[in-house]
């Protein structure tokens, strides 16, 4: 783990899942044709290792932002961008999940504000960037009342 302004970031890699054949071994992707319980396995092992449930994108090669709030944390999110305010956790007395975003050829781009209160997953895929989805995620976490200036980056791996 590591900080990106007032917030904790991590990048995976695919060592120490469950996943075997042409998956091995830490795959994530529920969309690519390995066992849905195996990537269920998988994805419960990060939770566990990062100590909050991660929400994730159906990634769709768009420029679609969406806020994740309490009590829509199960499910998958269609959208190439994720943004969590954690205000809204805390208030409810409720653990802030993780956004999480998964890549290969894209680039995976955490964002968080100066006081880590807000922060986003994007997937910066080619599609998404001509389409502004970098810009998007910016504007929305703008909208929450991150300020401009002290809006936090971290570029992660890929191909």
């Amino acid at each position: 783990m590591f900080r990106i302004g007032g917030a904790q970031a991590v990048f995976t890699n695919r060592i120490g899942g469950h996943s075997s054949g042409t998956y091995a071994t830490l795959n994530l992707g529920d969309h690519v044709g390995d066992n849905p319980d195996t990537v269920a396995e998988n994805r419960r092992i990060v939770d566990e290792a990062i100590g909050r449930k991660v929400v994730w994108m159906h990634q769709t090669h768009s420029n679609r932002v969406v806020q994740v709030r309490p009590g829509h944390t199960n499910a998958p999110v269609e959208a190439d961008g994720i943004i969590i305010d954690t205000r809204e956790f805390v208030e409810l007395g409720l653990t802030t999940p993780a956004a999480g975003v998964m890549v290969a050829d894209c680039v995976p781009l955490l964002l968080a504000s100066d006081d880590g209160l807000l922060v986003a997953a994007v997937h910066a895929g080619r599609a998404g960037m001509v389409t502004g989805i970098v810009r998007e995620a910016v504007l929305a976490l703008r909208k929450l009342g991150a300020q401009s200036g002290k809006i936090h980056a971290a570029i992660g791996p890929a191909i």
